[in-house]
């Protein structure tokens, strides 16, 4: 039973082991590791990288390791693990002292280790959680740095293991296992730096297991604690011990350390043919232990292979068995070397050796300055010199070294920085001699050396500095162009940097002396030899003392401004800019500004000036720049340019409070005032000009409030009103025109205004308004102009339109006796007439309509037709029948002598309508005639009928082509009503009573055959009597007759009517006048503006307003004029 129950445990123990191994575990540390060279950044690879090139002994290779199981991280497996300890503790007490308690010790001791292990993983995530929550919270990396792994809980696992092997090799001398378990102590004591207790375990191994599988690497891990403690006699027994054993893995190891040792000897040669006997042995492998052997081997070489000074040797090896793409970075290695040791000229020949075998390899331009940097230390100046312009020639940018790595940022920043160094040191190096020699030949050399420099780096950081010394160079050989266009490019790098502001004055400087050589009529020329002081003064910018008088009636066109005075402008601009406190601001700024004003470029010269002026408003010569100003936009009739710089002088204090020199007792402030409300009125007076009504009306209402005392406010609402009317305002019209009437009873716009109020009025149909206005108008005016006709005329329109029949009466009374000689008299007389016909005063309007027909002298054909039309009328509304008739007959006697052009369409109106009504009679005996029996009687009334009928169409259709459309539209309607009723007629024909059933359906069907084509006209004649009426958008009542009734033929088919629109009185909206602008945009006086004297210019042009604008503008040119009256409709 005890046996079974062993085999169980130790089944258990294996199944526990073999069934949490993962893969993951083996990676853990490595993760860890790069997690936390990755977070450190790249400055610690740099310094790894400084470290690997000074590196005096081997590379770091792992030493052989106890066979380690990989252990799962899972919880599940790790609660499983716990539960096979606590078994195996339990176990061992009930074991007896023998080789199997030992064996279940020995597995106790692996699950510990594996707890370990477990347990350090956990310790690890949980560090790396901690990085991670800091990093993501905070860039310091000091910070994170501060925090630490707690390995407590996975050590004291360790240790339990450990103590639990020692116990073993106590307890258990004999134990199968015990090489194994002395190898382990020996590794992890040793690691965990009980060094001795790890050596004396590896020496125990070895003597009492010379043939165990871990006595090599015994050997191994002895030789390197003897080498790591200078013990390199012990090491070499150790290591060549271990080859004894020819274990692959274990000689290229022991053969690398025997290198290092026989480097350590002084024994170079040897160390260098066992290092390529390793690279031997490793390249045949594809273990990546051997891989990286080969590589540190390879690496290892260059230091070799300095201390016999074979580098022709070293280059044909790494060529042979590295290969070229790797013979760059070992002779680049071996070049550092000889530099750490001292060996400048070997150094020197390896980077040589380098840049000529990869001539466009990115390291060159870094090799070439490390030549550089060898020969400063060798104190070899001429060749440093030399160096220093072969470094710059060969990979300077736009070089073919540089266009050949186009694609390589990091190599061209690389020589960009190490190129324009070396160019830098060199220049500045040569000025400072030129400064000492003063010699001008190496003044030259230094500013060609500058210009090299700045075209090849101008965006370095120093690029600012040295191009404020290359300028100053220029200047000192008298190259002022040059020298002013690189002083510009100084201040553009840095506006604020510290040569700025002198560069900027320097540049003005450069400027006024090319203007003064061009003006001398000399060419500039550049000094070629002899001496020059760089640091002799510039000088001061020259004043200005005098102002430049504009000549009246003079045109002043811009000129062109000589390249060089524009760039010398454009120099005092930016230096006034830059600074604005500098004490030379005043000439400066003047200088600028006399430039443009000496070529007519006024804006840009009323610009600097300005600024002058606001800076030192109480300078002497503020007044007269100011006056400058002024005069020329004056002279320009620059309006809004002459208002903004009145206003703005208005605005400065000190300026306008001084006595005004060509006004004697007045103050400047004064003569601004004018300007500015002379220039404010004819802005708006262009902007009328130009189109924008509504902007102008707005405007000069605007002028009214912010200039109440000008005397142009009259002038200002009066083309504000006219103006409105034109952009449909008529509200601000009106508010405009009766401010003018309330305000100025005495201006010359008072009367026309009146009359633009009546049609203001009118405009928004308020007659009441309108026709007070147009009386008072009437009134007012001394002469009866044809406009006053208009007024007194509308206004009795209006009357008669609000029911104010009597004063309508009295208003058409007072036009005919104030124009008895109009063409339009008769028509009045007849609106007189119509209004008594209103009153239902038929005999006094009858009187006048005869009075009317009674003249046929003094009367056209058509007016008496009209009146004749009229009498008939009355008599019909009288209810004479009779005379009705026979006034429309008479109506048609008239029009019998009517000739072609004596009527209008109206009079063919009348002509066609009495016409038409006089059929009315017909109509209805038409109409009413029906058939009936006997039979006889019932033919004679068919054949009757049907004559009748004959008859009226004839006659309607000749009505129709008299092309009248209201009545046309009847006739055919009538038409139609005909035909229907003739159609309706015969269906209800009664039927005689002899007729069997079989002749009654005989008969009505006939009759039907009769009725239908006769119904198809009815048809037709409606439908194009309702086709008229919309062709004519004429809807009366025969429209929608007939509409009616062809909805009864077709339900549906035909669409309805439109409403009919209320339509007012003819006499009405038939009649209107429509006035035309009495009144006329005004324009000010232009006040011309002087530098000493100031006076009124008086307008001489014969048609022009005051203000200058001609007869006509500013009129409203859509409304027609005054004797454009309507006819009646």
């Amino acid at each position: 039973m005890r046996k079974v129950f062993l085999f169980f445990v130790f089944l258990f123990g294996f199944y526990f082991v073999t069934s949490t191994i993962t893969q993951g575990d083996l990676v853990a540390q490595e993760k860890v590791d790069k997690k936390e060279k990755d977070r450190k950044g790249k400055s610690s690879e740099k310094e790894d990288t400084k470290k690997k090139s000074k590196q005096i002994g081997p590379a770091k290779i792992d030493m052989p390791k106890p066979e380690e199981k990989e252990v799962s991280r899972d919880e599940l497996a790790d609660k499983k693990r716990d539960e096979a300890i606590k078994m195996l503790k339990d176990i061992i007490t009930r074991f007896e002292k023998g080789p199997k308690k030992a064996d279940v010790m020995f597995q106790l001791a692996e699950l510990y280790w594996e707890k370990a292990k477990y347990v350090y993983f956990q310790e690890m995530y949980e560090y790396e959680k901690k990085l991670d929550e800091c990093n993501k919270k905070t860039k310091d990396m000091s910070v994170c740095e501060k925090i630490k792994i707690n390995t407590r809980q996975s050590e004291l696992y360790r240790k339990q293991a450990l103590d639990i092997y020692e116990k073993i090799i106590k307890e258990y001398p004999d134990y199968p296992r015990k090489d194994e378990v002395l190898f382990i102590l020996g590794y992890n004591l040793y690691e965990m730096g009980r060094k001795n207790d790890g050596v004396k375990y590896y020496w125990e191994l070895i003597k009492k297991y010379p043939q165990s599988k871990y006595a090599p690497d015994a050997y191994l891990s002895l030789g390197e604690h003897f080498f790591n403690n200078n013990e390199v006699f012990k090491a070499v027994q150790a290591y060549e011990k271990a080859l004894t054993f020819n274990d692959p893995k274990i000689t290229v190891v022991a053969l690398y350390k025997l290198a290092w040792c026989d480097y350590n000897l002084g024994e170079y040669e040897k160390g260098i043919d066992k290092l390529k006997r390793v690279i031997e042995m490793s390249q045949k492998e594809s273990d990546k232990t051997k891989i990286k052997l080969e590589r540190e081997a390879m690496n290892d070489l260059a230091l070799f292979f300095s201390q016999v000074d074979a580098v022709d040797e070293a280059k044909d090896y790494w060529e042979k068995v590295a290969g070229r793409q790797r013979l760059k970075d070992l002779l680049k290695l071996l070049a550092k070397v000889y530099d750490d040791q001292g060996k400048f000229d070997q150094a020197i020949k390896v980077y040589r050796l380098a840049i000529n075998e990869f001539p466009n390899a990115p390291e060159c331009p870094e090799f070439q300055s490390n030549i550089v940097q060898n020969y400063k230390k060798l104190n070899n100046t001429e060749m440093v010199k030399k160096e220093i312009r072969r470094l710059v020639d060969l990979y300077k940018p736009n070089s073919p070294w540089a266009n050949q790595n186009a694609d390589n940022k990091f190599a061209l920043e690389k020589a960009y920085e190490l190129t324009e160094e070396a160019l830098r040191d060199i220049v500045q190096e040569y000025h400072r001699e030129a400064q000492k020699t003063k010699d001008v030949k190496t003044y030259a050399l230094a500013r060609d050396i500058y210009k090299e420099y700045l075209d090849n780096f101008p965006k370095s950081e120093h690029a600012y500095t040295m191009r404020f010394f290359y300028a100053e160079i220029l200047w000192a050989l008298q190259d002022y162009e040059n020298a002013a266009i690189n002083y510009e490019l100084v201040v553009k790098t840095d506006p604020k940097g510290k040569y700025s502001v002198t560069a900027a004055y320097n540049r003005v400087l450069a400027y006024e002396k090319m203007v003064e050589i061009m003006e001398k009529g000399q060419k500039a020329e550049t000094l070629k030899e002899g001496k020059v002081d760089e640091k002799k003064s510039k000088g001061a910018v020259k004043r200005v003392e005098k102002f430049i008088k504009l000549e009246k009636g003079k045109t002043y066109e811009k000129k062109e401004i000589p390249k060089i005075e524009l760039e010398l402008a454009k120099a005092c601009d930016e230096f006034t800019q830059l600074a604005p406190n500098h004490k030379e601001f005043f000439a400066v700024k003047f200088k600028a500004a006399t430039i443009y004003y000496k070529y007519n470029h006024f804006d840009e010269a009323s610009k600097r000036f300005g600024e002058f002026i606001e800076k030192f408003p109480d300078n002497k010569f503020a007044l007269g720049a100011a006056d400058m100003i002024l005069n020329s936009y004056e002279i320009k009739e620059d309006w809004a340019s002459l208002f903004f710089w009145a206003d703005k002088f208005l605005k400065i204090k000190p300026l306008a409070s001084q006595k005004d020199p060509a006004e004697k007792g007045k103050l400047y402030k004064d003569h601004l005032q004018e300007v500015v409300e002379g220039a404010a009125f004819n802005i708006i007076i262009d902007m009328q000009k130009k189109g924008k009504v509504l902007d102008a009306a707005v405007a000069f209402r605007d002028y009214v409030e912010k200039y109440p005392q000008s005397k142009h406010t009259d002038k200002a609402l009066n083309n504000a009103h006219i103006l409105y009317a034109e952009a449909k305002y008529i509200d601000k019209a009106i508010e405009a025109a009766t401010l003018l009437i309330n305000k100025f009873q005495k201006s010359e716009y008072y009367e026309p205004t009146l009359y633009k109020l009546g049609y203001y009025y009118e405009k928004i149909a308020d007659f009441e308004n309108s026709s007070k206005y147009y009386e008072i108008y009437f009134d007012k005016i001394k002469k009866k102009t044809k406009e006053a006709g208009d007024a007194i005329y509308n206004a009795a329109l209006f009357r008669e339109a609000l029911g104010d029949l009597k004063g309508a009466i009295n208003n058409y009374q007072t036009y005919i006796k104030a124009f008895p000689t109009n063409k339009d008299v008769i028509q009045v007389q007849m609106k007189i007439a119509r209004i008594y016909d209103e009153m239902k005063d038929y005999e006094k309007a009858k009187a006048i309509y005869k009075g009317i027909v009674s003249k046929p002298k003094d009367v056209s054909i058509a007016d008496a037709i009209e009146a004749q039309y009229e009498i008939a009328m009355i008599y019909k509304k009288l209810g004479q029948i009779p005379a009705y008739e026979k006034e429309l007959q008479a109506l048609l006697k008239m029009a019998e002598k009517l000739k072609k052009g004596d009527a209008s369409e109206k009079t063919f109106y009348y002509i066609a309508n009495a016409r038409f009504l006089l059929t009315d009679s017909a109509f209805n005996s038409y109409m009413a005639l029906k058939l009936q029996l006997p039979e006889s009687t019932m033919r004679k009334q068919l054949k009757e009928k049907t004559e009748k009928l004959d008859k009226l169409v004839k006659e309607y259709t000749a009505i129709l082509q008299m092309g009248q459309g209201d009545v046309g539209i009847a006739a055919l309607c009538r038409i139609g009503m005909i035909y229907q009723d003739f159609t309706k007629t015969l269906l209800e024909a009664p039927i005689p009573k002899n007729l069997n059933d079989e002749e009654r359906e005989i008969y009505v069907a006939e009759l039907q055959n009769m009725a239908f084509p006769v119904e198809e006209k009815a048809i037709e004649a409606y439908e194009k009597s309702l086709a008229k009426s919309y062709e004519l958008t004429i809807y009366n009542e025969y429209s929608r007759i007939a509409q009616e009734r062809l909805d009864g033929y077709k339900p549906g088919s035909y669409p309805d009517l439109p409403e009919t629109r209320y339509v007012a009185k003819e006499y009405f909206y038939g009649q209107l006048f429509y006035p035309s602008l009495v009144a006329k945009v005004e324009e000010p006086v232009k006040k011309e503006v002087k530098a000493e004297e100031k006076k009124e210019v008086k307008e001489s042009k014969e048609g022009e307003s005051e203000g200058g604008t001609k007869g006509g503008e500013g009129e409203e040119n859509a409304e027609p004029e005054g004797n454009e009256k309507t006819p009646e409709e």
